[in-house]
């Protein structure tokens, strides 16, 4: 198969035309694609700014989920047991429901636990939990016990405002990583090496090669 020349009112630059060999008068035309590297300096920025919003639509999700599992899982580490977290971190609101291991989150909170020590010796059942926020004023919206005695009942009711404020920091810290894995996934950095991690190919104006 030999190229052929063609003059470049005939072709764009990102067009490769060879001749076949089968058919003289037929021609092959091959788009000619680039990695990321082999872009130039505009159209790099122009590729950046479209597969972020690719990347975003496609990719981040999987992100967040894989975040939300693991926050999950540390919260519990520490007594809070968690069915759902869910957050916007545009608007500022984070939310979540599921129980408190009053034992392992007072374990975790020496000061409360020295406040309330008498509940170690209780029957405890668990505190169910559920938030709700606007903005980021968070606050505990139900908090529910189920304890052994009377007066077991009376101290949870005493330091449930305790709690309120630990879970209404730990709210915050996890929007606070939230606000930071988003920004850390849509960085350029990142973006590139998911692109070249994964082959992603350009055409010379940066648009994405599909």
């Amino acid at each position: 198969m030999k190229t052929t020349k063609v003059s470049s009112s005939n072709v764009k630059s990102h067009h490769r035309i060879t001749q076949s060999k089968i058919n003289p008068n037929m021609f092959n035309v091959k788009r000619v694609v680039f990695n990321f590297a082999g872009l130039s300096d505009e159209s790099k920025k122009k590729a950046l700014e479209k597969f972020r919003d690719y990347y975003n639509e496609h990719y981040a999700q999987d992100d967040f989920d894989m975040f939300v599992d693991d926050q999950k899982s540390i919260l519990k580490e520490e007594g809070i047991d968690l069915n759902g977290l869910y957050f916007d971190i545009y608007h500022g609101t984070i939310a979540f429901d599921g129980w408190l291991d009053l034992i392992t989150f007072l374990k975790h909170n020496p000061k409360l636990a020295e406040q309330f020590k008498e509940l170690k010796n209780e029957d405890i059942s668990g505190f169910k939990i559920k938030s709700d926020s606007h903005g980021e004023s968070f606050h505990v919206e139900e908090l529910q016990y189920e304890l052994s005695s009377e007066k077991a009942n009376k101290m949870a009711q005493d330091m449930s405002e305790e709690i309120d404020n630990i879970l209404h920091n730990k709210a915050r810290e996890v929007l606070k990583d939230a606000r930071q894995l988003d920004s850390d996934i849509l960085s350029d950095e990142n973006l590139i090496d998911f692109m070249d991690n994964n082959e992603i190919k350009f055409n010379p104006d940066g648009s994405m090669y599909r």
